[in-house]
């Protein structure tokens, strides 16, 4: 985690201070990280086990002092907004969080975490996505939702294909690591 949080070091630091949401925030390491740099730091999480051990991680990290009081939130749910088409495939090594993805999909439907976070796509500095999902639903849902000069800070866990939408230019490609940017 040590490569994802590094880079995520460098966004923050080069950035003005604002808003950074991580799409599937797991244990809430990228929250903790973004709070302690001063960003306000959301995560929406789809695991009900990894919604839990965030929250437990984010108390703690507040009770050492290691990041201020009320600058992280944590939601459990779908970060892909209502009304979001998701688009999967058949081939596993292309969407091979799939089963895993539709399963927790189906017990939090009704849920809509931006409500309980009290924020919208479009009030997003910085994205961070440590993949689970697919490249190109994360990439359409920055390209339709997210405001004009956003940034993702993405981490490639498996090969699939994709394409960049026309209004997201690749600020930077290093495999794993990519940074892209929301245009007009």
């Amino acid at each position: 985690a040590s490569e994802p949080l590094g880079a995520l070091r460098l966004v923050l630091q080069n950035y003005p201070v604002g808003i950074m949401l991580d799409l599937g925030s797991g244990g809430g390491c990228a929250v903790i990280y973004g709070a302690h740099h001063g960003w306000s730091a959301y995560g929406i999480e789809l695991c009900n086990a990894a919604y839990g051990l965030s929250i437990d991680n984010i108390k703690r990290a507040e009770e050492d002092g290691y990041i201020m009081q009320g600058l992280t939130k944590i939601a459990y749910g779908n970060f892909f907004p209502a009304g979001f088409q998701v688009l999967r495939h058949d081939i596993t090594k292309e969407d091979g969080f799939r089963e895993t993805l539709e399963d927790h999909l189906k017990r939090c439907e009704a849920k809509n975490p931006y409500d309980e976070l009290g924020i919208g796509l479009d009030k997003i500095d910085v994205f961070y996505h440590y993949q689970v999902e697919r490249r190109d639903n994360i990439l359409r849902l920055i390209s339709e939702r997210a405001k004009v000069g956003a940034i993702l800070l993405f981490r490639a866990t498996i090969s699939d294909s994709f394409d960049v939408p026309s209004n997201i230019t690749e600020i930077v490609s290093g495999y794993p690591l990519h940074l892209y940017e929301k245009r007009d």
